[in-house]
């Protein structure tokens, strides 16, 4: 999977250019009207000298036919008929001034334009520094009538094409039919072998001195003789003329309109209707493969004879230009065919089935007069042909065989976001340009105005960008090998500010004069080098992902990881961590990727923790939790290595690279482990092997990789046993590998490219096939070889003569279109689910199917068959069901699919360059409702109801329920054929089946008024023709005491029944939950009741008031203050008008102590000094007693001003309510009173007691009364005895009858 990332770039390039790339990717080509030169990839700087094509010999401007003879001059080499350039003849004439005049010309060019080339305008450039040659030329006649010759001679560069064999070579195609050679050395090699640097050729030696370097536009001069400050890290390469090419001449006649490269040929397409075949560093083309469009039109339109042979082609007409000619050619080298597309939108495509004879068949792919094809291209690992027509829509074909003839089928179409509409050439979403990504896996669409799209290889849509807002036209798209930048070339108009002039990110402030200086000298438009960013799935490099649950982007940095993938059990299920949407950024090393280029695979461990990653030499590992990296030690010990197939973790404590060793020469398998020093002495293991690994994977203790001869082998990492009992080998155990399989897979993998997935698996083919005694746990080898995956089981041969050995048994196509697979690494246990023993594989744009096990269902310790009606079921069944994301990898027992999403957004640069930058961010998807569905809807109950039933700990399940249901409601709910009272099994209709699904658990009217609640209403009818009528659903939820699902059901009971009903369920349920204490229901119930009596609002407010009043009421009866001041916070209700509505008897306290007992639950003084919220929990008690208090003075009576006094410990406030008591007998009584029922209660603690009965002692001492005797009555006597021994026969505690009890005041 790819996605593009981050904010693209751009470079300046000159005009009229072309660019390409090496064979392997390690390094890109441009070329311009007068020099080509070399760049790294990452950074984008230049790394090689600029050849300058006056340079090459036996270039006359009077013919276009050279013969050896004629163009003998100083500076080439003769060698026979061939004449080739002699660099190292050429002596540097820099001088001083010179080089000051063109230090001059760089500053002046900052602000104008910035290339490696020359400028558009030669005139302008009064010096110019050959740098290939190390030469200066001061005379700019001379320099301009040198351009314009070789120009006018070679036509401009048109093609650029890398060697298949050697990424060392390369050739340009101009437009006038020249094929140029180039070679290209590594400098750093030259100067090994020469010994010294001043032993090597000026040539070379000047450019390393004086060649400059470009980074992103910008000139970065660089001084001293080191090869080092030139490369920026990046080996320095010498670009020369290839010393074996032939003479220079013109090729192809007539104007050449396409190109193409095909094992060791050059296709070229021309003007007249003719593709030639030139090998490569020939001078003449095979005339025997010549290929005459005219003839294959012809024949392919009549249909009355079979396509020429072509050897000899007739002598075609090569005098004069026709109609039809190839305008687009791509090839694909491993199965040899070749793909043309003609001018008049039609496409061809022709294979070479026999190379002795040399005969070609040719097949008809595109057709369509109406929508005449624009783009192909070829996809050599998958077998697929991109066509893109004039509505822009890309159709993609499958080459199905090339025997008799080309065979191939539309496989699928991505549409234009307008339809099937013509599109006007110059129009904005013009489809220009339709690549394959080097590995195949993706395939992007950039249209006119610099805007694309990016499709994986069986449909599935990734995502939409642009790299610039301005661009237009983009040509000679580049999409290098790995994949992490794709360049092409773009026209982009110059934009200028009153302040700035915006030229690829570089912007120099200039004056008025200065601005309408540059306005003259520049052209109005000017090409430019785009380069968009991609991540990159390490899953396409490293097999061993499948089987884990993270995920890994690579980019040319850095890498970006799925966060909390190896979480423990306790936080797996964490739903936030689930939908968290960012994620974990590692950088690379600087010096790693310096040394070693750009992250070529990575891995990850079960755990989550480790990380391990290589690039072309090397590899290194990080840990997530403490953020370092482990490196090697040795620098020679890291370039000695080579990792060749993908890395893998064992346990978390080994690392298995499949690597080629340079100090052995030889291929190896090695396991290193994570504690040790990285270093090639300290390997655990180290296998050698006779041929290249090219895939690796491991599953518990075994190891699976396949060589290059197509074997795959099967190991088993085992430990040595070891009688020392030195505690160093304890620490460090050592480990052996144990071949135990070979096979030829050779059968589907004709190419090695074609591979794309290998792993070991627990799934069993036959579930009633007994387990065998075996050292081998697995049970299959799977592979996919271009998008169709095969399972072969492992099978056990016992031999009387020789010892147990196993074979792999025949294979079994399990299906087509297959991206990726993923495979759970834990075995099915009667008590695990039936996900860990299903195959999930990604196929694109069907999207993800599920391959189960359901012939028999587990239960602890017995395995029972299913129903009678299943037994004729398939054992295992293929399930089927869309992605909004294309997977990146799977949660086995999560069921959640983890993706990518990416975000365009524009922005602007200091400067005010418009340039759009790409966000990825994580995208999770449940996968599990669409899987219960297809079982149920084949029938499959009891295995739906084990699969979810291993999911019921999930904090999501009931929302997978209720997807379940929705989905199946919404298709149901439009169909005509949906009376639910009369369904049957063959009715088609599922949403009986599934409401019988979900009555299996407890839930089940959370989920069906949950899923009634995000539905149309519309759709309740059909819905509760199902499940049954809404107000028994409704009465069942009351019963329950579930009152938040009875709440939601009222809705469907008002919209499907008579409104009065409604409004009297609504008002018990109101009284159920303020009895719960659940106010937040309580407000919305009286709003919705409120809602539903617009008509009748006072008789509503009223009956709502009601019942507030009384709950109220009973509150202050149970001395619940505490409720009370919740309810009118939580609901309308005004407490304080209600506590002056209540009468004496109402207000009036009877026992004091039990009214003091539970104020002082509800709002208790936390005392113990080690509490940690202590101040802030007894703060908050604090305020809302004083609230309280405050609110209680409104009532008749002083009786709760005088417990909130002394819960509040407040002396002056219980003596000013005392005071206020009228008449100040009245007073003492009351202080009396309290003190009688303080002392007495045995529920306070002794603590509390004695200082409440301080407080009332201080209080009533300042009562103005002195004779106790008349206030001592009889009656009052004999009403606080009863109630005192009241108090005792309640508590069982004797009355406290000490002197003090007897009287307030001694």
């Amino acid at each position: 999977m790819y996605v593009p990332f981050g904010r693209g770039s751009v470079h300046g390039i000159g005009s009229a250019a072309a660019i390409g790339c090496a064979s392997d990717g390690s390094y890109m080509v441009i070329a311009d009207l007068q020099s080509v030169s070399l760049y790294s990839i990452e950074p984008f700087a230049r790394i090689s000298n600029v050849l300058l094509l006056s340079s090459l010999p036996n270039v006359s401007a009077k013919s276009h036919h050279y013969t050896a003879s004629a163009n003998d001059k100083e500076g080439s080499i003769h060698t026979s008929d061939k004449k080739v350039p002699n660099l190292s003849s050429v002596e540097s004439k820099t001088t001083p001034s010179t080089l000051e005049a063109f230090q001059h010309q760089i500053d002046h060019l900052q602000g104008s334009t910035v290339s490696a080339f020359s400028d558009t305008h030669p005139s302008k450039l009064t010096t110019t520094v050959t740098v290939g040659q190390a030469a200066v030329q001061d005379s700019d006649a001379n320099q301009k009538s040198s351009h314009l010759t070789t120009h006018s001679v070679l036509g401009r560069p048109q093609y650029i094409i890398g060697s298949p064999s050697s990424p060392h070579r390369f050739c340009v195609a101009t437009t006038k039919g020249f094929i140029l050679f180039f070679e290209v050395t590594d400098v750093s090699q030259d100067i090994q072998q020469q010994g010294d640097v001043g032993a090597m050729p000026s040539s070379i030696l000047a450019s390393i001195e004086s060649g400059p370097t470009i980074i992103n536009g910008p000139f970065h001069a660089h001084s001293g003789n080191s090869v080092g400050q030139t490369t920026i890290g990046k080996p320095l390469k010498h670009l020369q003329f290839d010393p074996a090419s032939p003479t220079p001449r013109p090729l192809v006649a007539h104007t050449l309109t396409a190109c193409g490269v095909l094992h060791d040929y050059i296709l070229c397409g021309s003007k007249i209707g003719i593709v030639d075949f030139i090998p490569w560093g020939s001078a003449s083309f095979d005339p025997s493969r010549t290929i005459d469009l005219r003839v294959l039109v012809t024949v392919l339109k009549t249909a009355t004879e079979p396509p020429p042979s072509q050897s000899g082609a007739e002598h075609p007409n090569r005098q004069s230009a026709t109609s039809i000619y190839a305008t687009s050619i791509s090839s694909n080298t491993i199965s040899n065919y070749t793909v043309i597309l003609i001018n008049t939108g039609v496409v061809y495509v022709v294979s070479f089935c026999d190379k002795k004879t040399k005969s070609v068949k040719s097949t008809l792919l595109w057709d369509d007069l109406n929508n005449p094809a624009v783009q192909i291209a070829s996809n050599n690992s998958f077998h697929l042909i991109a066509v893109g027509d004039s509505t822009s829509a890309v159709s993609v074909f499958r080459v199905e065989s090339l025997h008799p003839k080309p065979s191939v089928h539309l496989l699928y179409t991505l549409p234009h976001m307008f339809g099937n509409v013509p599109v006007h050439p110059e129009a904005d979403f013009n489809l220009q340009s339709c690549l394959w990504s080097p590995d195949g896996r993706a395939l992007c669409c950039i249209r006119r105005n610099g805007s694309f799209s990016l499709s994986s290889v069986f449909g599935s849509h990734l995502a939409d960008g642009r790299c610039l807002t301005f661009a237009k036209q983009p040509s000679c798209c580049v999409w290098p090998a790995l994949g992490n930048h794709l360049y092409y070339i773009s026209d982009i108009s110059l934009r200028r500010s009153s302040q700035f002039l915006e030229l690829d990110d570089l912007h120099q402030p200039l004056d008025q004069h200065e601005h309408s200086q540059h306005q003259q000298e520049l052209p109005p438009r000017l090409q430019r080098l785009c380069c968009l960013n991609f991540l990159r799935s390490s899953r396409i490099s490293t097999h061993s992902l499948c089987h884990e649950e993270s995920v890994v982007l690579i980019g040319p940095s850095s890498i970006y990881l799925h966060p909390d993938s190896g979480a423990d059990a306790s936080t797996r299920n964490n739903v936030d961590r689930l939908c968290d949407m960012h994620w974990q950024h590692v950088q690379i090393p600087q010096t790693y990727r310096d040394k070693n280029g750009l992250i070529r695979t990575a891995a990850v461990d079960s755990t989550g923790q480790y990380v391990a990653v290589a690039a072309a030499r090397g590899f290194m590992h990080y840990n997530t939790l403490l953020g370092k990296w482990k490196m090697f030690g040795n620098l020679n010990h890291e370039r000695q290595l080579q990792c060749t197939a993908g890395l893998a973790w064992w346990k978390s404590s080994h690392i298995v690279v499949a690597a080629y060793s340079d100090q052995r020469n030889s291929d190896q398998l090695q396991l290193f482990s994570r504690v040790e020093n990285l270093d090639i002495d300290r390997a655990a293991v180290t296998h050698t092997m006779s041929s290249k690994i090219v895939a690796l994977n491991v599953l518990g203790d075994l190891i699976v990789f396949v060589t290059s001869r197509r074997r795959a082998h099967i190991l088993k990492i085992t430990p040595k046993t070891s009688d020392s009992s030195h505690s160093y080998a304890a620490l460090h155990p050592t480990y052996t590998l144990e071949p135990l399989l070979v096979s030829d897979i050779s059968e589907h993998i004709s190419h090695l490219s074609y591979m794309t997935e290998l792993a070991l698996s627990y799934v069993k083919l036959d579930g009633l096939t007994p387990d065998l005694p075996s050292s081998i746990s697995a049970q299959c080898l799977i592979y996919n070889a271009s998008g169709r995956l095969y399972m072969r089981p492992i099978e056990a041969v016992v031999s009387p003569e020789s010892d147990e050995r196993y074979t792999l048994g025949d294979s079994i196509l399990l299906a087509v279109d297959v991206e990726a697979a993923w495979i759970s690494p834990m075995q099915s246990t009667n008590q695990s689910s039936l996900l860990l023993d299903a195959l999930w594989l990604g196929c694109g744009r069907m999207g993800l199917k599920v391959c189960e096990h359901v012939l028999f269902v587990p239960k602890p310790k017995v395995w029972f068959p299913l129903e009678h009606s299943e037994l004729n079921a398939s054992r295992r069944v293929m399930l089927t069901f869309p992605l909004d994301t294309s997977p990146l990898a799977l949660l086995f027992r999560e069921a959640v699919v983890i993706g990518a999403t990416v975000e365009t957004c524009e922005g602007r640069t200091p400067g005010g360059l418009e340039m759009m930058t790409h966000s990825v961010y994580r995208k999770t998807q449940l996968n599990m409702h669409p899987i219960l569905q297809q079982l149920l809807r084949r029938g499959l109950f009891r295995p739906a109801k084990a699969i979810a039933d291993t999911l019921i700990e999930l904090p999501y399940f009931l929302h997978l329920l209720e997807l379940l249901l929705h989905n199946v409601l919404e298709d149901e709910a439009a169909s005509p054929n949906r009376d639910a009272n009369q369904w049957t099994a063959n009715s088609g209709l599922l949403l009986p089946t599934v409401i019988e699904f979900i009555q299996q658990y407890d839930q089940w009217l959370d989920i069906v008024v949950h899923c009634a609640r995000k539905t149309e209403i519309s759709k309740w009818d059909y819905l509760f023709e199902c499940v049954g009528s809404p107000m028994a659903s409704f009465e069942a939820c009351v019963r329950t005491r579930r009152l938040e699902t009875a709440a939601s059901y009222l809705m469907v009971v008002q919209a499907l029944q008579d409104a009065e009903v409604t409004r009297r369920q609504t008002i018990d349920l109101l009284e159920l939950c303020l009895e719960e204490c659940m106010w937040d229901l309580a407000k919305d119930l009286i709003r919705f009741y409120e809602a539903t009596a617009e008509s009748l609002h006072d008789q509503a407010r009223n009956n709502v008031h009601r019942v507030l009043r009384e709950y109220a009421m009973k509150l202050l009866l149970d001395c619940q203050w505490m409720l009370l001041g919740s309810l009118e916070v939580s609901v309308p209700f005004n407490l304080q008008e209600f506590l002056q509505t209540l009468t004496l008897k109402e207000a009036s306290i009877s026992d004091f102590a039990t009214a003091l007992h539970c104020m002082q639950s509800d709002f208790p003084l936390i005392l113990a000094s080690s509490y940690k919220d202590k101040e802030r929990i007894n703060q908050l008690n604090l305020d809302k007693l004083r609230y309280l208090r405050d609110m209680s003075v409104c009532l008749p009576v002083p009786d709760w001003s005088i417990v909130f006094a002394l819960v509040l410990r407040d002396v002056n406030n219980l003596t000013d309510v005392l005071k206020a008591v009228d008449p100040p007998s009245q007073a003492m009584r009351l202080a009396l009173r309290l003190q009688t029922h303080i002392s007495t209660d045995s529920r306070l603690p002794r603590e509390t007691q004695a200082e409440y009965l301080r407080i009332v002692r201080e209080s009533a001492a300042t009562l103005p009364v002195t004779d106790y005797a008349d206030i001592l009555v009889k009656d009052d006597i004999e009403r606080e005895v009863n109630y005192t021994n009241s108090a005792s026969d309640d508590t069982g505690a004797s009355p406290n009858t000490t002197p003090d009890s007897q009287c307030c005041i001694s």
